[in-house]
């Protein structure tokens, strides 16, 4: 039974300094299992930042594969899991500033999304979830508010 007690741990770290931003960024997430919140905030020091763990038991095979890809102002993440687990647990974190942001596609297979912060109104977004739930928890910014 020992066997299925192999622990995975993995972290997930992707922070993009807004100096490094010269054009809005299109942002482009998958997440094969697991929960994923994104939010918009208008005065953070970085124009992106991802963070999040992979976290689970089973075969000593099991693997968390996450793969980065960037060029010009898309940035693309995507996180999948291969193996047998007897449990996984994992989450990831997208902070975005809405003045570096155009748009954003998350798509999460087995989980959640929750978007919270000042959801900008000019902006695409397009959030898939196979068998969770998308929920949005909306904070009315000043210029919602006019």
């Amino acid at each position: 039974m020992l066997l299925f007690a192999t622990p995975v741990h993995e972290r997930i770290r992707w922070d993009v300094p807004i100096a490094e931003v010269s054009a809005p960024i299109a942002v482009d997430l998958s997440l094969d299992y697991g929960d994923l919140h994104i939010h918009f905030t208008e005065d953070a020091e970085l124009a992106m930042q991802l963070s999040g763990e992979a976290l689970g038991f089973g075969l000593p095979i099991n693997k968390v594969h996450r793969e980065r890809e960037q060029a010009g102002s898309s940035y693309r993440y995507h996180v999948t899991h291969s193996g047998v687990f007897t449990e996984r647990d994992t989450s990831m974190r997208i902070d975005l500033r809405v003045a570096n942001f155009a748009t954003l596609k998350a798509v999460v297979q087995n989980g959640d999304i929750k978007v919270t912060g000042a959801v900008p109104e000019r902006n695409y977004l397009e959030l898939t979830t196979a068998t969770g739930k998308v929920k949005f928890e909306h904070d009315i910014s000043e210029s919602d508010a006019d």
